[in-house]
C-alpha cells in the first residue's frame, strides 16, 4: 500500500485559527527569568507587524542598538502549503553603510506545519553606534508576521572539544562571547576549583569574543576522569554564563553479562541548563534502576552530556561496541510521563526566541540530525499497551508524538537509526520535571523504568 502526504487542504486550514509553538515544560529553565509576560526578552526592541507593516509583504524598520551582539527575532507562520524549496521569508540586517551585517533566507520546509507562528532569528554583531537597518521580505508566499524583535544576544560561553574522550595532546578552549566589561573566567572540574590552571594560557581577545585555550592534562590536572567541567564567565560574585562538559579517560566499558537472555542499555541526561542545581529525572531514574527486577536481563546504563552531537555519539558508539538487544532512552520533560511515538530528523531549539543552547554552549535552528535521512522515525516500543500498563500501576502516563526538537528528540532518533534494520528495540520516553528527587518519586521512576523495559522486551 502507497500512500502520499500533501498536508491540509486550503478550505480546511481556513477553519483552523493560528496558534503559538508550543513552548512547554521542555523548555521552562530556559524562560525562568528572561522573558517578559509577553513572551519577549526582556530588553527587546519590538515592532508590531501590523503597525510597521501590516500586508505590505515586506518590513523595513531602523534602530540604534548600540556596539554589542545582538539576535533579530522575526515571529511568523505560513497561512498555507508552500513548495519546499521557496523563499518563505528573507531577512537582512544592513549597517549605516549599506554592509550586511546579516542574511537569512528561510524555505517554507523551515516550517513545521501551516498556522503555527515559528521563531525566526538571526545573530548580528554591531560594532559602532550607528542606525542599523532591518528588513525582512516575504513577498509572494502566504506568510503572515506578527512582530519583530530585537535583543541582544545571551552572553555566553562555548567550550571545546564535545563532551567525549580526551586524546592525551588535546587543548581545551573556552571562548567568552560577547563578555561584559572586567568578566573573568572560573573553572572547576567536579568540585575542585581549576581556575589558577588559567594563569599563562594562550589568550586571543577579538571584538566581540575572548578565547582562552589551556592543554587537557593541565586544565584537569587532580581530576579524576570522567569528571564534569564547569566554565563560568563572572563579574565579581555573579556568574554570567555557563559551559558544561563531561570528559572520559575512555570510552565507557560495555558491563553486560555474558550469559543473560537479554542486554538493555537504559541512557539518562545529564542535568540542564548548564548552570542548574537541579536533579535532572532521566539521570536519577536510570542510576538508580533495581536491574534485579527484570530476571534474565543484563542492565547497563551510560549518562549522557546534553549537547547535540555529543550525546547521539556517545550512545551510538556503546551501541556499536556493547551490542544491547533493548536500546531505551529517557529524559526530562513535562509534568508527567509522556511515551514518545515519533522522532524527527531535526536539531531545532527555536520555539524560544533566540533559541536554547546545549550545555556546551551551542544552539541549533533547523539542522537535520542526518542529511538525508527520514524526515520521521517510529518508536519501538508498543506505546499505547505502555501508558496503559503505567495508568494500571498508579503513573500517569500519556502517549506523545512531540519530544521537542532539543537534545532529547536528537538521541531519540539517533537510537532509532542504530536499531533501524536489526532486531533490537529502541525507544524514548520523557519522565516528569523534578527538581529533587525524594524516595517516592525514586520509586515512581522505578516503576517506570522496570515497566517500560519488560514490555520493551517483550517486542523482542
Amino acid at each position: 500500500m502507497a500512500a502520499g502526504c500533501t498536508g491540509p487542504t486550503e478550505s480546511e486550514l481556513a477553519g483552523r485559527a493560528p496558534r503559538d509553538s508550543e513552548v512547554d515544560g521542555l523548555y521552562r529553565d530556559f524562560l525562568d527569568g528572561k522573558y517578559d509576560s509577553l513572551g519577549h526578552p526582556f530588553g527587546a526592541t519590538v515592532w508590531q507587524a501590523e503597525d510597521e507593516c501590516f500586508g505590505k509583504g515586506a518590513c523595513t524598520v531602523t534602530a540604534e542598538p548600540g556596539a554589542g551582539r545582538y539576535t533579530l527575532n522575526v515571529r511568523a507562520m505560513l497561512r498555507g502549503d508552500e513548495p519546499a524549496e521557496d523563499v518563505a521569508v528573507a531577512i537582512t540586517v544592513l549597517d549605516d553603510d549599506g554592509v550586511a551585517l546579516a542574511e537569512r533566507s528561510i524555505p517554507a520546509a523551515h516550517f513545521r506545519e501551516p498556522l503555527l507562528y515559528h521563531n525566526l532569528s538571526v545573530g548580528f554583531a554591531h560594532d559602532g553606534d550607528g542606525p542599523v537597518e532591518i528588513a525582512v521580505d516575504w513577498d509572494g508566499v502566504r506568510v503572515e508576521v506578527d512582530y519583530l524583535e530585537m535583543f541582544r544576544a545571551r552572553r555566553g560561553v562555548i567550550v571545546s572539544p564535545p563532551s567525549g574522550v580526551l586524546a592525551e595532546d588535546d587543548t581545551i578552549a573556552m571562548e567568552a562571547v560577547d563578555a561584559p566589561a572586567g568578566a573573568s573566567l572560573r573553572v572547576r572540574c567536579g568540585e575542585i576549583d581549576r581556575t589558577e590552571a588559567l594563569a599563562g594560557a594562550d589568550r586571543f581577545d577579538g571584538e566581540f569574543r575572548t578565547v582562552v585555550s589551556v592543554p587537557a592534562a593541565t586544565l584537569l590536572d587532580g581530576c579524576e576522569l570522567p569528571a564534569r567541567l564547569r566554565v563560568d564567565v563572572v563579574t565579581g560574585t555573579w556568574t554570567r554564563s555557563t559551559s558544561r562538559t563531561t570528559y572520559y579517560a575512555e570510552p565507557p566499558p560495555c558491563a553486560f553479562d555474558p550469559n543473560a537472555a537479554t542486554r538493555v542499555l537504559l541512557t539518562g541526561f545529564e542535568p540542564f541548563p548548564a548552570d542548574s542545581s537541579r536533579d535532572n529525572s532521566s539521570e536519577r531514574a536510570v542510576s538508580d534502576f533495581d536491574a534485579t527486577s527484570l530476571p534474565g536481563a543484563s542492565v547497563m546504563h551510560v549518562i549522557l552530556p546534553v549537547e547535540w552531537e555529543a550525546a547521539a555519539a556517545l550512545a551510538g558508539g556503546v551501541i556499536e561496541r556493547c551490542d544491547p538487544d533493548v536500546v531505551i532512552g529517557f529524559g526530562q520533560g513535562r509534568s508527567t510521563v509522556d511515551v514518545e511515538t515519533t522522532a524527527y530528523n531535526r536539531m531545532d531549539s527555536s520555539d524560544i526566541a533566540g533559541g536554547a543552547p546545549d550545555n556546551r554552549g551551542v544552539v541549533r535552528a533547523g539542522d537535520p540530525i542526518a542529511a538525508g535521512g527520514p524526515d520521521e522515525l517510529a518508536t519501538g516500543l508498543p506505546a499505547a499497551a505502555l501508558v496503559d500498563a503505567l495508568l494500571d500501576r498508579g503513573v500517569d502516563a500519556s502517549e506523545s508524538d512531540d519530544p521537542g526538537r532539543y537534545i532529547c528528540n536528537n538521541l531519540f532518533y539517533s537510537i532509532m537509526r542504530a536499531v533501524e534494520g536489526t532486531d533490537r528495540v529502541g525507544g524514548f520516553v520523557h519522565l516528569p520535571y523534578i527538581a529533587r528527587v525524594d524516595e517516592d518519586d525514586r520509586a515512581m521512576l522505578q516503576t517506570v523504568v522496570a515497566t517500560v523495559l519488560e514490555l520493551a522486551a517483550g517486542e523482542r
